[in-house]
């Protein structure tokens, strides 16, 4: 046996006097070591040496050969520095007692750090934490994901995006094109889907029938309708996830820019389409106006203008596009710096979903893209959601009816198809009790009855 290094007794002894357990405790870990044949090897090796190669070291404390120069005995008890060794028996019990504060994996790691070890330590607290019902409910939001920028498109009026905002009392659709910025405000007389369509059929008649309309899942774009028009009209209907408007970045963006023209104009007296032709004619960061790269003129307004500028010049589309590209790299650039990526999702997964501040059960059912997801709950409702309100998680919910999941897996039960109706007042979810054949039904069993109230004034007073 090897003599003890000068000084190692005495350190070890005053580990000892300095451990915060108690003798009852410490008894139960001898006795746990005393049961456990690789501690015993691990004591043994310990107190007559570790042999000179990795090779040479015995399988059953194999884990512990990049520790044995910190690795220690006294009193029965194995201590790695200053921190005791805790046998296999007694981990999971261990996992319990440091995590009854319910502090996280990254504090409950901390904490168990300052006092045990063992080897595989830091994965077992991860994957104990993330099995907590409790925690999983209460946790975090997640980190907002790298941006995906929507591709450029290559002439006016290809893609456009469009969404519904409340002013003054009214209720008004704006309309954005991807390529020009050029935007229309509409009042809407009455919420109705034939509405909307009435006034998205005029900006298709005036400048063209788009390729691609991106909207929200509200009411009047995910009804029997709207899909009927974008099937006869012949555009893609893209739907953004609830709860995450950024999808939907240029008519959420619209949104913005026709409050603010609104509410300047009324709070100044001024003509609202007087402000709505200043900014289409205002310069975007290309160097080009909305006006011009929709109608290829700068229109006559009410700044002066020498007719040389408004005689009609054709923008170059490759160059537009090549300093919108630039725009969006840089924009990218700065918005990634405090993203984090997600891991993608797979049908049949169990997450949880963010539900204002908890998380609950659930499990997805559809991929609707590279970052939107359908997922059922416990309750039978379903809902659409991005990848930044899900959380994968390691739990089973037997409560939820896999028959029930086969059926809204169903390819014929498309979130964004016809039959399915869709509330506002839910984040435009859809539930069990919710079809087209009959009046919304809330998950309490209330029936909700359509309000034939609507507006009857101008666009503005």
């Amino acid at each position: 046996m090897p003599t003890l290094i000068e000084g190692l007794d005495l350190h070890v002894h005053s580990v000892r006097k300095q451990l915060f357990v108690t003798d009852r405790r410490l008894d139960s870990i001898r006795q746990a070591i005393a049961q456990d044949r690789s501690m015993q090897i691990l004591k043994q090796t310990i107190v007559e040496g570790w042999p000179a190669e990795r090779s040479l070291c015995k399988a059953e404390i194999l884990d512990f050969w990049n520790h044995r120069d910190e690795m220690s005995v006294e009193d029965s008890l194995i201590f790695r520095g200053q921190k005791l060794v805790i046998p296999s028996e007694l981990r999971s019990d261990m996992l319990s007692q440091v995590y009854t504060g319910h502090m996280g994996v990254t504090k409950t790691t901390e904490r168990a750090k300052d006092n045990m070890f063992w080897p595989g330590m830091t994965k077992q607290i991860s994957e104990y934490v993330l099995q907590c019902e409790i925690c999983l409910k209460h946790r975090d939001s997640n980190p907002k994901e790298p941006l995906m920028p929507h591709e450029v498109p290559s002439r006016p009026f290809q893609k456009i995006g469009t969404d519904i905002f409340q002013f003054d009392g009214k209720s008004y659709l704006v309309t954005a094109d991807y390529y020009s910025r050029f935007l229309e405000i509409d009042w809407l007389r009455d919420m109705r889907a034939a509405t909307v369509i009435t006034k998205l059929k005029v900006q298709m008649s005036r400048y063209g029938i788009c390729d691609v309309c991106i909207s929200d899942n509200g009411p009047q774009f995910a009804s029997q309708e709207f899909a009927e028009f974008s099937r006869k009209w012949n555009f893609e209907h893209r739907t953004s996830s609830p709860y995450h408007p950024r999808s939907n970045g240029l008519a959420e963006k619209g949104v913005s820019i026709a409050k603010k023209l609104l509410l300047k104009a009324k709070e100044s007296n001024q003509d609202p389409y007087i402000s709505l032709m200043e900014y289409r004619n205002t310069p975007l960061e290309c160097g080009y106006t909305p006006a011009q790269l929709l109608m290829g003129r700068r229109t006559k307004s009410v700044v002066p203008v020498t007719e040389k500028l408004l005689e009609p010049k054709t923008v170059p589309p490759s160059l537009v596009v090549q300093k919108m590209l630039q725009a969006k790299e840089v924009q990218k650039r700065n918005f990634d710096k405090n993203s984090k990526p997600l891991c993608p999702l797979n049908v049949d997964d169990y997450v949880r979903i963010q539900m204002g501040k908890t998380w609950e059960p659930g499990k997805i059912t559809k991929k609707h893209d590279a970052r939107s997801y359908s997922v059922v709950t416990e309750d039978g409702a379903i809902y659409r959601r991005n990848r930044q309100h899900l959380l994968k998680t390691n739990e089973n919910f037997p409560h939820i009816d896999p028959m029930q999941l086969n059926i809204l897996a169903d390819p014929g039960n498309n979130y964004n198809g016809p039959q399915e109706n869709y509330s506002a007042s839910t984040g435009n979810d859809l539930t069990l009790s919710q079809t087209s054949q009959g009046p919304y039904i809330t998950r309490s069993g209330r029936v909700v009855k359509k309000n034939e109230r609507y507006y009857d004034s101008q666009w503005v007073k």
